[in-house]
């Protein structure tokens, strides 16, 4: 890895706040990713499940999830827990995932010795057959989100156009600046800012589109994901937005916008 390569990046998902649509960035970039031809592995590093959950994971009560690899610790051990994407689209087999569950919030608290290179130990070569690795975060900067900074190569920044979450935003951006070299990871970047949840009808929203640069030190990249049912739907039920007609092909193509918004920063 490393943080000039196109192919074989890893990267951190996140923002301080939860609920500013970090998951739908995740599972709507890795979809996309996959459509454009890209294998895709997303790793879920939120207790929630919520990635694992939307991407329909493959797996039963047996399947290994991410909490196991940390726990055995061998290197490259995660990639006994990859899963299959259970979506019935085309581009399903080019994305995997590596699961979670509620016992991951355990490793939150775990103090041992060097346990925020834990991560990067677990996904040591387990990785290698992918050419993007998303790692969706948890809000907050404990064990689970250093692990995540440790192993990444670069941090988008999800930021809905809200006071909280822009200041949530700006957070983990000081943090990653402040902290990446004490995480054994000096060239960590934040790559960029992803907009969600944006909704054009109301002042508020507009307000911040247009003054988050002033906040965040550049601009949210074009096109932001906007406030949609079919969004909330596809998530709720666990399916891709190629199940959802036109609405979720307009979305769709924002997502493959967005991916090729993400492509040309990380070339």
């Amino acid at each position: 890895m490393g943080a000039g390569n196109v192919m074989g990046r890893r990267e951190a998902v996140g923002n301080d706040k939860g609920g500013p649509g970090k998951t739908t960035i995740s599972t709507g970039l890795a979809g996309s990713l996959a459509r454009a031809g890209h294998r895709v592995l997303v790793v879920d590093m939120d207790p929630q499940a919520n990635a694992t959950r939307r991407l329909r994971a493959v797996m039963d009560a047996t399947t290994p999830t991410i909490n196991d690899a940390l726990v055995d610790g061998t290197p490259g051990c995660a990639a006994d827990a990859i899963a299959d994407c259970g979506w019935d689209v085309p581009y399903a087999p080019r994305i995997g995932i590596v699961p979670s569950g509620t016992d991951l919030t355990n490793r939150d608290s775990d103090d041992r010795t060097g346990w925020w290179r834990a991560l990067a130990r677990v996904l040591d070569g387990a990785d290698d057959r992918y050419d993007f690795t998303i790692l969706d975060c948890k809000p907050g900067f404990g064990h689970l989100t250093q692990m995540v900074l440790a192993a990444a190569d670069g941090v988008l920044c999800v930021v809905n156009p809200a006071f909280d979450a822009v200041e949530a935003a700006t957070r983990l951006r000081d943090f990653t600046a402040g902290y990446a070299a004490v995480l054994g990871n000096p060239g960590l970047r934040v790559t960029g800012y992803a907009g969600c949840q944006v909704d054009l009808r109301l002042t508020e929203h507009r307000w911040w589109l247009e003054n988050m640069p002033a906040s965040l030190g550049e601009p949210v990249w074009e096109p932001a994901i906007p406030l949609r049912t079919v969004i909330h739907e596809a998530n709720n039920a666990g399916q891709p937005l190629d199940a959802y007609g036109q609405d979720g092909r307009k979305v769709i193509a924002l997502f493959d916008e967005l991916a090729a918004r993400y492509l040309r920063a990380v070339r």
